[in-house]
């Protein structure tokens, strides 16, 4: 459900904001925006829906029959009642001030809500203030000359490049740009006396394992661009080199290729510099509130490298098997089938029911919970549900994450109570997991998204 017209527009974007033609880096940021475009296209048709059927929502403020609000279809302001009646499996669970429950127990595909489960596993394992390090050693051959240059990357993933609505590229939340790693490595090397460098800069990782791709299992084609994470996360590194070429210039350092043999008779000294991310709980908000891709997958590889075993031949696989070990106790008895880490694979399945465990059990990990909930998009303000119809003003809001894949329309997140006493807002009462998983088997965001609307607002004005 994206105009191909659009899509291709973004490729040659990406080929452009890259310089030249590296078609690696390009099809990566391509792929990686591929969800976002396609989010910005169904939440325009929901707005074009909302505006010619004006839709207004049935007495916010009462208790209807929630079996009946889910299945009735949208009532306009003319009393018109608009209805697909193509079937949908529906994992539907409310608890709070209302508990109902429809097909708790349907296995669905999750969608980007998956990145929930990657985010739980990344911060509890990782912990909150971890950063990635990306590291520069060489040798100081003295008088300002450094050779031997040797770029040890951690797997950063925080390269995050959005196409906006208005078809421009923008940077949100902590981002490590290309141009933004090279500066601040020139920066540190100009820092430490050097003028020259001297050869090519070698490239490395922490793990030889981020040099190996892999593709989940139930990946369409079109997701492969978001696989390609490596030492530098998404940075390629011819992109990485172009960049470094600029920064040397602006720092006033000379640069030549080609190595010197006759710097191999000077004594020389090792030294190394690092560029540090931010702290994990940023990159996790942003991974939440815009549904980044290749943020989840370069996360769940990164606790693979880190705690997974080295029996895996690569980091997909050793971070997935944690994933899968993270979310099994706290999914209830129902059965969760994961294949990565962002929601991408079609063959992923989890029920309402496992996720609502999950969400509760969220709400008692102390160390970490709220790191996690302050990223989740704010319904009708924030992240991928800023352009969801605002709720009515009162004392409770809805924070949750988004899914969208092919007919599915997926949310799961929060109801949270005011806290006008200003107590404890680490209280678990004050947080109401929800659940609302579709398999529409059809491409109708608008009217889906409407549905969601019209149920979701009763429940957060339910009395």
């Amino acid at each position: 459900m994206i105009e191909p017209r659009r899509f291709l527009r973004s490729m040659v974007l990406a080929v452009l904001f890259f310089g030249g033609f590296d078609l690696l880096a390009a099809e990566a940021v391509a792929a990686e925006q591929f969800e976002t475009v396609q989010f910005e296209t169904e939440q325009a048709e929901t707005e074009q829906f909302e505006a010619e059927y004006r839709l207004t929502p049935d007495d916010p403020g009462s208790t209807p029959d929630w079996h009946t609000l889910l299945h009735q279809g949208i009532t306009d302001s003319k009393g018109r009642l608009i209805r697909y009646d193509h079937p949908a499996h529906l994992g539907v669970i409310l608890t709070g001030p209302v508990e109902f429950r429809e097909g708790e127990h349907e296995p669905i595909a999750p969608a980007s809500t998956s990145k929930l489960f990657t985010a739980g596993l990344a911060l509890s394992f990782l912990k909150s203030d971890y950063v990635f390090e990306t590291k520069l050693e060489w040798n100081d051959r003295g008088t300002g000359v450094a050779s031997d240059l040797h770029l040890f990357g951690s797997g950063d993933p925080t390269r995050t490049l959005l196409l906006g609505s208005d078809g421009l590229w923008h940077v949100q939340g902590p981002t490590t740009t290309a141009d933004q790693l090279a500066k601040d490595l020139a920066d540190q090397l100009s820092l430490a006396g050097i003028k020259t460098v001297v050869g090519p800069i070698q490239w490395d990782a922490t793990d030889d394992r981020w040099k190996i791709s892999v593709t989940p299992k139930g990946w369409d084609p079109k997701d492969q661009g978001v696989n390609v994470i490596g030492p530098l996360g998404s940075i390629s590194q011819t992109t990485f080199n172009r960049a470094m070429s600029k920064a040397f210039t602006r720092a006033a350092i000379a640069w030549s290729i080609k190595p010197s043999s006759s710097l191999r008779l000077r004594p020389s000294r090792r030294f190394e510099i690092v560029h540090r991310s931010a702290p994990l709980r940023e990159l996790i908000s942003t991974m939440l509130l815009y549904s980044v891709n290749t943020m989840a997958e370069g996360l769940l590889r990164k606790v693979g490298e880190v705690y997974g075993s080295r029996a895996n031949a690569n980091l997909h696989d050793a971070g997935l098997e944690l994933l899968r070990e993270y979310v099994s106790p706290r999914v209830g008895g129902d059965t969760v089938t994961l294949y990565d880490g962002c929601g991408l694979s079609r063959k992923s399945r989890v029920t309402a029911d496992a996720m609502i465990h999950f969400l509760e059990s969220l709400r008692g990990e102390k160390n970490y919970f709220r790191d996690l909930f302050t990223g989740l998009p704010i319904w009708g303000s924030t992240g991928t549900l800023r352009r969801r119809k605002p709720l009515p003003g009162l004392d409770r809001m809805l924070q949750a994450k988004t899914g969208t894949l092919h007919g599915h329309y997926q949310l799961a997140g929060y109801l949270v109570d005011s806290d006008p006493s200003g107590l404890d807002p680490d209280d678990p009462n004050r947080y109401h997991p929800f659940v609302f998983l579709t398999d529409t088997g059809d491409l109708r965001p608008g009217y889906w998204h409407a549905v969601q609307d019209q149920f979701l607002t009763q429940y957060a004005t339910v009395p």
